[in-house]
């Protein structure tokens, strides 16, 4: 990097790059190297307690492929699977650019597609945590390969075997984000706690899989990041059953009731269990993400509470739609079909609600 005054300089930190390719270039892909030139910056809003990054505006006409094949060969395959499965999100519902790059963001994580109003819309809502492939994707996922399991008859102890393959070949399609790495490996190691004869623990689960990202990669310690997310985590399992209990203790029936309750009231306190453990959940998020989004990004949302009981069991329901489409495209186009104008109706009330 070259100072505005003074000689250029050697800088050992992350950049992030952004290259806009001409029409006549094939973009950059996995595995590729490239040598960039352009204006480099510093990130000015970063805080003092993280490693400094800069970002890089590479000019096209001076920038070259050295060279094409490169990378891990289970990484470019999973990136190429991630590639197939696209297509069959948008199967049926091609004409709604705008729904299917949100489809394709939220199961995905393609969010070059999105639309930048939708994204501020997101931001501004305290809901731009949706649209970025983060733990609580991963938790969907593997409770959608729960499901799976227990239908074919497949004991808890063995999940362990089952989950951990198939989660990792996800949580490497979609980048390897840490907040999706963190999900897989505390899933993995929950899960794999019987088949180990241990007790499952959530919260030695969590420490086991921070201790684990930390020996690997210590740097992962000022990683945004994996501070969010381990501190994110934490709040939610600490704070939700405290938040909780007042709420089922009022949907609680009267004990010295004699009269056995009418159903359609039984399937009301079901209902109103589910809504206040969403509530809890909202709550819960809240609390723990919003004095760290001001602190880190300057932002603090009003409306954030409100607008994760509306986008959370939405995004729950695309996601679960999203992989029958994908599960089910292969084989039948038209349960793909049917699934995806399924979740055209889903995204677009999403879209709207923001």
């Amino acid at each position: 990097s070259r100072p505005s005054n003074g000689p250029p300089q050697a800088v050992r930190s992350p950049v992030l790059v952004s290259l806009h390719i001409w029409t006549d270039r094939r973009p950059p892909s996995y595995g590729e190297r490239w040598r960039v030139a352009g204006r480099m910056r510093p990130d000015s809003a970063a805080r003092s307690v993280l490693p400094r990054r800069f970002f890089l505006n590479a000019v096209s006409s001076t920038s070259v492929r050295l060279s094409k094949e490169g990378g891990n060969p289970f990484v470019r395959w999973c990136y190429d699977q991630r590639r197939a499965v696209a297509g069959y999100l948008a199967w049926g519902i091609s004409d709604h650019p705008q729904q299917v790059g949100l489809l394709r963001a939220l199961i995905l994580g393609y969010r070059q597609d999105l639309p930048p109003a939708d994204k501020t819309n997101f931001a501004w809502t305290g809901t731009l945590h949706i649209i970025a492939i983060s733990g609580s994707h991963v938790v969907i996922v593997a409770g959608i390969l729960i499901f799976v399991l227990q239908a074919f008859g497949i004991s808890r102890t063995h999940w362990g075997l089952f989950l951990a393959p198939l989660l990792s070949v996800y949580t490497v399609s979609i980048g390897m984000p840490a907040s999706a790495s963190r999900a897989a490996l505390m899933a993995v190691i929950y899960f794999s706690a019987p088949l180990l004869r241990r007790k499952a623990d959530i919260l030695s689960s969590l420490a086991l899989a921070a201790l684990i990202i930390l020996a690997l990669d210590p740097g992962q310690l000022f990683d945004l990041g994996f501070i969010l997310s381990f501190a994110c985590v934490l709040g939610l399992i600490i704070l939700c059953p405290l938040i909780n209990a007042p709420l089922l203790k009022m949907l609680e029936p009267d004990p010295l009731r004699l009269q056995q309750e009418a159903g359609w009231i039984l399937l009301l306190r079901d209902m109103g269990r589910y809504c206040a453990s969403l509530l809890a959940l909202a709550i819960a998020g809240w609390l723990v993400s919003t004095p760290l989004s001001a602190y880190y990004f300057g932002r603090f949302s009003i409306v954030a509470l409100p607008a994760n009981v509306i986008v959370i069991p939405l995004a729950f329901l695309i996601l679960v739609s999203g992989c029958l489409s994908i599960v089910s495209g292969p084989c039948f186009l038209l349960l793909a079909d049917i699934f995806n104008h399924a979740n055209l109706a889903l995204v677009t009330l999403m879209l709207r609600s923001m």
